[in-house]
């Protein structure tokens, strides 16, 4: 059924390389062995597991890195096996929200994402890349607003346009970032980075990019320790 598809490419597994190229050579495919299955796991959009081993064959490290080198393109994969080829751990690798709700040191942000109803948005397919303000840099925002913390995540389309203001659309990486580039945010404005990875925003403010490339599922996030802002 998956073959009559026509996929771009089929790569069959096998212990033993002759099983393998026997069912590849129906599908017009290659033929790899097992072992050989970490190094290919990356160049492949689906992956379907049907083996007789007694212990996971595929574990949350290999899919981790595999979605890294894919640059976070992702991976649909099906398990047919019983018992199962892939571990069960791989369902734990976090999104850019579940990440945010794990790290202590962004409460606020994740509060603000959940209070924007931006939360189901960024938990999709991606790719993103969010520029993470830091409880210390939400605090700041406060004191420099003069408002509170609860005024601030009442307040839905400013908190918004805060927030998307953070977001691009696309996975860049620290090494991605080009001095003097202006991304465009999914709120629709740019901001400028430095080549001492400072940000500085439409009001002329600016904020130090003090952690790069923390992975997710769904994208990467950059630490950043002062909230950025749009034009007034």
């Amino acid at each position: 059924h998956f073959a009559a598809q026509t996929p771009k490419h089929v790569t069959v597994a096998n212990r033993t390389l002759e099983r393998a190229k026997h069912l590849a050579d129906k599908f017009h495919g290659s033929a790899i062995t097992l072992g050989e299955l970490p190094d290919h796991i990356a160049t492949h959009d689906i992956i379907i597991t049907s083996t007789a081993s007694p212990l996971p064959i595929l574990g949350k490290g290999l899919i981790e890195r595999a979605i890294k080198q894919r640059k976070h393109r992702p991976i649909f994969m099906v398990d047919l096996a019983v018992p199962r080829d892939i571990e069960p751990e791989v369902a734990d690798l976090r999104n850019i929200v579940e990440t945010a709700l794990a790290l202590p040191d962004f409460s606020i942000l994740a509060e603000a994402v959940v209070a924007a109803d931006l939360a189901t948005t960024l938990s999709g397919p991606g790719p993103f890349t969010v520029f993470a303000p830091t409880n210390a840099a939400f605090a700041a925002l406060l004191t420099e607003l003069g408002v509170t913390k609860a005024q601030l995540l009442a307040d839905r389309p400013l908190l918004t346009a805060v927030l998307t203001y953070h977001v691009l659309g696309a996975r860049a990486l620290k090494a991605d970032i080009v001095p003097g580039t202006q991304p465009a945010t999914v709120q629709g404005e740019t901001f400028s980075i430095s080549a001492a990875l400072v940000i500085t925003d439409k009001r002329m403010r600016t904020a130090n990019i003090t952690a790069a490339d923390v992975f997710t599922s769904n994208g990467v996030i950059h630490v950043i320790d002062h909230v950025i802002l749009p034009a007034p």
